[in-house]
């Protein structure tokens, strides 16, 4: 029996070619992302068109979204491998899930391939010159301009709609696993990382595509709206794919403390039972069971059932308060320049 060939996205399509170059990815990022603001400056310094920040700042970011998914992808394998414990029945599928969170869907990739460059059409149409592209330039200018913004919002759509499928299967494996146990919390924080990642993909874009635009006072009010937005969209990606796994250990910690509770009321029974009886021979080894017992259900209270650690909770908050704080510094940057 042949197994049916699966498409590839132009998004790994990318990421498998870089990762061919000779050196550490990362070199091949950076050199790109130089390059391609080396050539947006450079052409418009030679066209004596405007050099605005916000066209700056699409070049400089045109080629993060694949460093950033390639990235990615390399902590998703490494999260279900120390989700694998708990995996239980879902064992076989392990190679599958793997590939599942490691790559982006054909029908991803097209479908922001589409969307992107019609953001880019209509955010070029819209007003003349508001996006770098303007009729008084030259066309090599413009055609640089429009090709590396395609780049960036085509990647970034892509990377958000694949997001969206990979929070589902995410969502899926803390539901279906079946070797959940709620003291071993590594892999009950595993896919935090992941979604951590994905909501800063979010966040720095466009964060700071917009903190350059404050610096241009007509468009402080655009820069807030895709501020809040981007904080909104991240804030989902990093919590809604966790949602189900603190269900699990919420439920599972309920249930043991309840047993506790049980075998607690059942020992107390006992002891009581001898008391009336006047029979304390065996009242020392019940005494000692209800103090274990009474250890672990203080132990038990102590667990967290939140599925990620305190320093991925931490970086998470940070990055949703740093955009926060840049907002404000150019805020008062543009007043300082502008006024």
């Amino acid at each position: 029996m042949t197994t049916r060939r699966r498409l590839r996205s132009w998004v790994d399509v990318v990421i498998a070619l870089i990762d061919r170059v000779p050196g550490p990815p990362w070199v091949t990022y950076a050199m790109l992302v130089a390059l391609s603001i080396a050539v947006t400056v450079g052409l418009r310094v030679l066209d004596r068109a405007p050099i605005d920040a916000l066209v700056i700042a699409f070049a400089g970011l045109s080629f993060t979204p694949f460093a950033v998914v390639d990235y990615i992808n390399r902590a998703a394998k490494r999260a279900l491998a120390d989700f694998r414990p708990a995996l239980g029945e879902l064992e076989p599928e392990y190679d599958e899930l793997e590939r599942q969170l490691a790559t982006t869907s054909f029908a991803s990739g097209i479908a922001g391939a589409i969307i992107g460059i019609g953001v880019v059409t209509i955010g070029n149409l819209t007003v003349d010159g508001a996006w770098g592209v303007s009729a008084d330039n030259w066309l090599g200018t413009n055609i640089v301009t429009i090709v590396l913004q395609v780049i960036l919002n085509a990647s970034l759509v892509s990377f958000l709609l694949r997001e969206v499928g990979h929070s589902r299967t995410i969502a899926r494996i803390h539901r279906d696993a079946t070797n959940i146990r709620l003291w071993n919390v590594r892999p009950h924080n595993a896919f935090a990382r992941v979604t951590m990642l994905a909501a800063l993909a979010i966040t720095v874009p466009y964060v700071t595509a917009a903190a350059f635009s404050a610096l241009s006072t007509e468009n402080s009010v655009i820069a807030i709206v895709i501020i809040i937005v981007a904080l909104g969209i991240a804030t989902l990606l990093f919590v809604g794919p966790l949602t189900g796994m603190r269900r699990r250990l919420v439920r599972e910690k309920e249930r043991q403390l309840s047993e506790t509770d049980r075998a607690f009321e059942v020992v107390a029974a006992s002891l009581h039972k001898d008391v009336d009886t006047g029979d304390l021979t065996s009242a020392a080894n019940l005494d000692s069971v209800m103090t274990a017992l009474g250890i672990e259900r203080d132990r038990l209270k102590k667990v967290s059932t939140w599925p990620w650690s305190g320093d991925t909770l931490r970086a998470f908050l940070t990055s949703l308060g740093i955009p926060i704080l840049l907002w404000f510094v150019t805020g008062i940057l543009g007043r300082l320049l502008f006024e």
